[in-house]
């Protein structure tokens, strides 16, 4: 309305052209390719076979929407090539005029594009994890699975579950001191209790030193009477806390698993995060696990129509079991095809209202639609080890 009152007065002034093609955008439908939609991902350079294994996902959503609906395309640009990706997002917008972009993969490319986008206001919709994306804009969306919606997931299955005082036990990473923040606020803020936090160095393989120290083996600290019952002591120390908490990965986890359970930390419940979802897991330390839960926020044998419907199409077209990133690529790709697909999106900012009016989606990696900054609201997966297999425990 202000750009029609500005250029219906006829007075020249600075940037009138640009002004004059804005509103253009804004109004006439024509302008824009409606049915093109960009894409960024690594094509080439170290990180190619991820990209192109998501590209080949992308094509595969694509093709199911395009049986029956109205045709949509791809235009796809390089992240690894020599130019700068705020470019490739600017040849993407005014060039070939797409409605949406798809993308980036890479968390650094993905703040870059994303201010891009922002400042072309057209609607960008990625798979990265770099911090704070969401917030650049309201036209940035994403659809992955963060570090805080795995430990309120975590959180919340710990305090309905009467697991309300946890220890930590974690790498002295990056990700794992992260992890280990995170989820201490997360506790708290249901009214959980934090007994113990212990870190691990990078490469540790005995993990005697961090077990005593959970345990309070060296009597500093007297074990509460309400955990002991007034009871005589057990045979091995009794753990201080009713769950452990240990944001590592499967190689890691086969390794500390055996020896809590030898070194006394047993009857606790082990939490972990999407990186314990892996099957050499169940196989080295399966038998130690019967009491672990972790999150993820995809689970191939799961129950729901919409999974078992996503890996009966992927076994079908590639004769193998789809990763966690075919099926967050497989989804998101999805659920923007959809937006797309609605006859009321003549434009990037109805594609934007149309993203955040999503509600009730049943995706296969648990998003529901997407919160008022545009991070994906999603129900993730409780997993866990029973007579030596994996199942899911909130199907």
């Amino acid at each position: 309305e202000q750009l029609q009152i500005l250029l219906a007065a006829g007075i020249e002034f600075p940037y009138r052209q640009e002004a004059q093609a804005l509103l253009e955008r804004s109004h006439a439908d024509g302008w824009l390719n409606r049915n093109s939609i960009g894409v960024l991902l690594p094509l080439s350079g170290p990180y190619a076979s991820y990209g192109e294994r998501v590209q080949q996902v992308f094509e595969l959503a694509l093709a199911e929407h395009n049986r029956n609906r109205f045709p949509l395309r791809f235009v796809y640009r390089d992240t690894a090539a020599d130019v700068p990706v705020r470019n490739l997002v600017s040849d993407l917008a005014n060039e070939e005029r797409v409605i949406a972009i798809l993308g980036p993969l890479l968390s650094s490319h993905a703040t870059e594009a994303a201010r891009e986008a922002q400042r072309l206001m057209v609607p960008l919709l990625t798979l990265a994890q770099a911090e704070g994306l969401p917030q650049i804009g309201n036209f940035i969306f994403r659809d992955t699975v963060t570090a805080q919606q795995q430990v309120d997931a975590l959180a919340d299955y710990a305090i309905a579950n009467d697991r309300i005082s946890v220890s930590i036990l974690h790498p002295a990473t990056r990700h794992g001191e992260q992890m280990a923040r995170l989820f201490r606020t997360a506790l708290q803020r249901r009214g959980g209790d934090i007994i113990d936090i212990v870190s691990y160095p990078e490469g540790t393989t005995d993990f005697r030193a961090q077990v005593q120290q959970l345990l309070w083996t060296d009597q500093t600290r007297p074990i509460p009477e309400e955990k002991t019952g007034g009871l005589p002591e057990p045979e091995y120390p009794l753990p201080p806390f009713d769950a452990l908490f240990i944001p590592d990965f499967a190689d890691n986890i086969s390794l500390i698993a055996p020896q809590l359970v030898f070194y006394g930390i047993r009857d606790v419940t082990l939490l972990g995060i999407d990186g314990w979802n892996a099957p050499e897991l169940l196989s080295r330390a399966g038998r130690f696990l019967s009491r672990a839960v972790f999150i993820d926020a995809f689970y191939a044998a799961g129950k729901r129509p919409e999974v078992r419907s996503f890996v009966d199409l992927y076994r079908q077209e590639y004769q193998e079991e789809p990763s966690i990133l075919d099926a967050q690529a497989f989804s998101a790709t999805s659920l923007l095809l959809k937006a797309v697909d609605r006859p009321e999106v003549t434009n990037r900012e109805a594609l934007r209202l149309q993203l955040l009016a999503l509600d009730h989606v049943r995706g296969i990696t648990g998003t529901q639609g997407f919160d008022n900054e545009g991070e994906a609201i999603k129900k993730l997966t409780l997993l866990g080890f029973q007579r030596g297999r994996l199942v899911e425990l909130n199907d």
